[in-house]
């Protein structure tokens, strides 16, 4: 090679490292984020890293909102030494949020952080030839820090439990104060966070039972007080009743859960609080997969299992799922939900076949194993599944 070639070269790689960014990327709920969740971080950055940024799911988990999630990471990056470089983004769909940052920035050196052993969420990344430029860092796990007892905690303002769950270096009053704060410019006739935690919520679980519209000409009607409010003063929180709380969204495209009614379609006793955890459930699940929640219907018919030798399937080309609820305990409901999950996964990736659903495919297996793993995770810190 003559001189000239070789000092192209040499400038070449100066150029690459010149301009190639260090950066890591960590994604996940923190709703909201707690000591082992800082204790990743600080485990997995370094003076050598440019940026480092945090995907934070805007899904709302119990009462804890991806906004009060976000002031507590700013809490910590105030008083923790080690987080000035760490940003935090909100997104619908954290883990697909770093596959498209690696597609989008091939030069990038990149490290996809995770903990508590979530690195089946990264499997795809480990393939050298379509992510050559992306390293897969297990942070392990620092203590037994639960984000559900902390939201037990911050509802039960137990300041003293408080503390042992966030970073020491935190004032648990100063972070209990974040989701005490309710913005009277936006309700200023009630205390949304309470309404938010009484209401009864079932968006994705429907049947074909016919629900009436809210909608009167060019008002909401509140279906709960008799309030009316014109739509052009609704705002942001259009349907809900700033009177008396009452959310009035009207149902369209499909007929979702009447709850009485749904009721009396059972042979068992039905009670709201299933309702609630398949909906909690399906957040947890799809956060987990990173893919947008699908359509549920639930379905009572005792003879549909025997008549279609299954407890649910999943319809690729409508992409909602049928989950049989008839004589189920919940975790093996939820377990039924979650195989389906994984096939809505692979469908979304364009990797479902005519015989995905035979007995060994990969596809199948796939399925059998991602199902077993959000079981696994998300009955340690729900336990009352299993009850």
């Amino acid at each position: 090679m003559n001189p000239e070639q070789i000092g192209k070269n040499i400038a070449k790689r100066i150029l690459i490292e010149e301009f190639t960014e260090k950066v890591v990327l960590y994604p996940g709920a923190f709703k909201p984020p707690h000591r082992g969740h800082v204790a990743t971080i600080l485990g997995s950055n370094n003076e050598f890293v440019d940026k480092y940024i945090v995907y934070v799911s805007t899904k709302t988990r119990d009462d804890v909102e991806v906004a009060e999630s976000i002031k507590v990471w700013n809490l910590y990056k105030q008083t923790i030494p080690g987080l000035e470089n760490v940003e935090f983004v909100p997104t619908s769909t954290p883990v697909k949020a770093i596959y498209d940052y690696a597609n989008e920035n091939p030069t990038h050196d990149i490290r996809a952080v995770f903990g508590k052993g979530e690195g089946s969420r990264f499997d795809r990344l480990k393939d050298p030839e379509k992510y050559p430029n992306v390293e897969i860092f297990d942070a392990g796990t620092e203590g037994d820090y639960s984000a559900t007892a902390l939201r037990q905690a911050i509802r039960d303002k137990d300041v003293n439990k408080i503390q042992t769950i966030i970073p020491a270096e935190i004032n648990p009053d100063s972070f209990l104060n974040i989701f005490d704060q309710v913005d009277e410019a936006i309700y200023p006739r009630y205390n949304a966070k309470q309404v938010q935690r009484t209401r009864y919520q079932a968006s994705d679980v429907y049947t074909n039972d016919p629900v009436e519209e809210s909608i009167v000409e060019n008002k909401i009607h509140c279906d709960n007080c008799g309030w009316e409010w014109k739509i052009v003063d609704g705002g942001d929180d259009l349907f809900i009743c700033h009177k008396c709380g009452h959310d009035n969204t009207p149902i369209r495209e499909n007929k979702y859960l009447n709850e009485a009614r749904f009721k009396k379609l059972l042979n068992e006793q039905w009670e709201d609080r299933k309702a609630h955890v398949i909906n909690h459930f399906t957040d947890y699940a799809t956060n987990y997969l990173s893919i947008d929640r699908p359509k549920i219907k639930i379905i009572t018919d005792p003879q549909y299992t025997q008549m279609h030798h299954s407890f649910g399937g999943y319809m690729p080309s409508t992409k909602n799922i049928s989950v049989v609820v008839h004589n189920r305990n919940m975790a093996d409901i939820l377990r039924t939900l979650a195989h389906e999950f994984v096939h809505h996964m692979q469908n979304l990736d364009d990797r479902l076949k005519d015989d995905s659903g035979d007995d060994g495919s990969p596809e199948e297996n796939e399925a059998n194993a991602l199902a077993a793993v959000i079981m696994r995770q998300y009955g340690r810190e729900n336990s009352h599944i299993y009850e």
